[in-house]
């Protein structure tokens, strides 16, 4: 396409495996007039043509040495470098591997990702201090846009766009940056374009929230939420008109195969539609012409179950949302939440209201099968951070993932993905082996096919170890032990009491005194840690004495079943069920009762479940609120006088 009027590019870093939605709503505007335009993903040929390309490692090796990094950072760090490069001269992994079915199989996923990670790490290494990861990009400073040695977009500016303006030839170049990632290649290529092709205007198209500023690379600056300015500079240019009448998102330029995924999903903002009708006519059309199989949502839309609900579609979606919107107003947990079958994962943006953020529908969606990632922006108030990271930790069950937008990245390594153990109630205990599959698949864009593959609890129960290239299911071995306190050794008792401790439900004075005392300690293991345990043990004489004084019959020679913690990686396989049921069984002639707060309904939820019976409940001065006594059904006398 010879003299083009316009070509559009989608600047570097953001994701290899999705197309930009802004780079098709400008496209689209060339729909239907006689002024033509050529779509040119500068991102996508920056990963497969420079960052993900193995046949360049030689010329990075030799950078690197002649930068002589190693003086720069740590032998640790260095040493990381030499043994990435190592295993990419030997690898026969292809990256081609997430364009197949093989993408589904978390082992060689793993494997492929680990793969990417070495070159990613070689590739930062060659352009230190620049950090390149995978979507994203950091520099402290962007002084340095003319220099190749530390600006790795120069490279891609002198061959990719270089070749590009020369076939197309255009009047203008219209730079896309939707995010703050794209910034600095945005600049470098304004540079490139006014250093090497002076006639042509350079053109910034950017999101409203993204600070792009006026500089001497720049011509023009606008927004993708208003874009007459820009049809109006393209009139004066050309010999057509654009209209807004006329927009329609555009992906058909693109070629879509090309993209680091082996189904095609693509980015959409529900905003750009006039009504229901023209939304789905959109949707359904890329589904036929494109075989697109999913669709990312893009901003805030109000009513956005309303807008989905359409039960003829099999495609399946990603909503964003805010946590200031949840109304969270019903405190029984009875609220009802409309979810279409399609949606598959929310994504939330940290509440920024001095309100506290309500967690009730992130349960409730949770419970529908929904999937919650939770985004951590850095001007969220401090204590709101802190909550949520709080929550967070304590909640995987139901906060499944999180992205920490003000995470700070390092050489080799990004804080996006990691909570301090100041917030993990469980931090004290020993951890578990590997970390959650969801931070391996780290895209949006895989979460979303591997959550429609997989399922919410299936996914949330893999967890990958990058170091030993294995991967395993929470749930699957898990072996439940019953035995005296005389029985356990030392140090095991030790995990069991800080687990009892980070559970956080009861007083840990006497955790340890209680246990050595109990009749009978249970406990579920994997993977060589303890991941859950409860007990059976001789209460204290006064508490006893008050049970006696409020029921109103003799609880002397009962045991009570207490102490129980269950990780929350295990929350919701039963774990605490089991327990219940083997203590129980294993009571021999006593009777067994517990101790549940009223307010705390998921324990009553697995107490019912497992034929467990409230007969009575009391006020509690202590922790100063109300507590329920249970006691398994067959355990209950009939001739007992219960209190109703």
């Amino acid at each position: 396409m010879k003299n083009a009027l316009a070509l559009i590019v989608n600047s570097p870093v953001t994701s290899p495996a999705i197309p930009s939605w802004n780079s098709a709503v400008v496209a689209g505007s060339f729909l239907g007039s006689n002024l033509s335009c050529f779509q040119y993903d500068a991102n996508l040929d920056f990963f497969l043509n420079h960052v993900l390309s193995k046949n360049k490692l030689h010329h990075y090796q030799t950078v690197i040495k002649k930068k002589n990094v190693a003086k720069f950072i740590s032998k640790t760090e260095f040493k990381a470098i030499e043994k990435a490069c190592e295993r990419i001269s030997k690898s026969s992994i292809s990256i081609d591997c997430l364009r197949t079915g093989e993408f589904y199989e978390p082992e060689k996923f793993l494997l492929v990702k680990n793969h990417i990670n070495d070159l990613l790490l070689c590739f930062s290494s060659a352009f230190f201090p620049s950090v390149t990861g995978w979507g994203s990009f950091f520099l402290k400073t962007d002084h340095f846009v003319e220099d190749p040695n530390i600006n790795p977009f120069v490279l891609l500016c002198k061959q990719g766009l270089k070749d590009k303006i020369d076939r197309v030839d255009p009047d203008v170049v219209v730079l896309l940056i939707s995010s703050l990632d794209q910034l600095f290649a945005g600049k470098t290529m304004g540079w490139f374009i006014k250093s090497n092709f002076p006639g042509k205007k350079v053109v910034v198209i950017h999101d409203p929230h993204i600070p792009v500023r006026h500089c001497q690379f720049f011509d023009h600056i606008f927004s993708i939420a208003f874009l007459d300015p820009f049809f109006n500079l393209l009139h004066t240019l050309g010999k057509g008109t654009i209209t807004s009448d006329t927009r329609q998102p555009d992906f058909n330029r693109l070629l879509l195969k090309d993209y680091l995924t082996p189904d095609t999903v693509l980015p959409v903002n529900p905003s750009f539609f006039k009504d229901k009708k023209s939304f789905w006519t959109f949707l359904s059309h890329q589904q036929d012409s494109l075989d697109v199989k999913g669709f990312i949502l893009e901003g805030h839309y109000p009513g956005i179950e309303n807008l989905l609900e359409n039960e003829s579609s099999d495609l399946f979606f990603s909503v964003s949302k805010s946590m200031d919107d949840i109304d969270g107003s019903d405190k029984s947990g009875n609220q009802h939440v409309h979810c279409p079958s399609c949606f598959k994962m929310v994504c939330w943006d940290s509440p920024q209201k001095e309100t506290l953020f309500k967690t009730q529908t992130l349960w409730d969606l949770s419970k529908l099968g929904v999937w919650n990632h939770v985004k951590i922006f850095g001007k969220t108030r401090i204590t709101l951070r802190k909550d949520l990271f709080s929550f967070i930790a304590s909640n995987p069950n139901i906060a499944h993932s999180f992205e920490n937008q003000d995470g700070k990245n390092s050489f080799n390594q990004s804080g996006k993905f990691r909570i301090d153990p100041e917030f993990q109630s469980y931090a004290k205990v020993e951890q578990l082996p590997g970390e959650p599959f969801w931070k391996i698949l780290q895209d949006p864009v895989y979460l979303l096919l591997y959550l429609n593959k997989y399922g919410k609890k299936d996914l949330f129960s893999i967890r990958a170890d990058p170091r030993e290239q294995s991967v395993i299911t929470l749930g699957s071995r898990i072996l439940f032990e019953f035995k005296k306190p005389d029985d356990l050794d030392g140090k095991f008792l030790d995990e069991i009491c800080r687990m009892v401790e980070a559970g956080g439900s009861v007083d840990t004075k006497y955790v340890r005194y209680n246990l050595e005392r109990a009749y009978l300690i249970g406990y579920a293991m994997e993977n060589g840690v303890i991941v859950g345990n409860s007990s059976l043990k001789h209460p204290r004489k006064e508490f006893i004495e008050r049970i006696n004084q409020i029921i109103g019959m003799d609880f002397t020679h009962f045991l009570e079943r207490g102490y129980t913690s269950v990780r929350p990686e295990y929350r919701a396989l039963g774990v605490g069920a089991k327990l219940l049921e083997g203590l129980t069984a294993r009571a021999g002639e006593h009777k067994v009762f517990s101790v549940i707060s009223e307010d705390n309904t998921a324990t009553q939820k697995i107490a019912l479940r497992n034929k467990t019976r409230k007969i009575a409940a009391y006020y509690s001065e202590k922790v100063g609120k109300e507590l329920g006594v249970w006691m398994p059904e067959q355990m209950i006398e009939d001739n007992w006088n219960l209190k109703k």
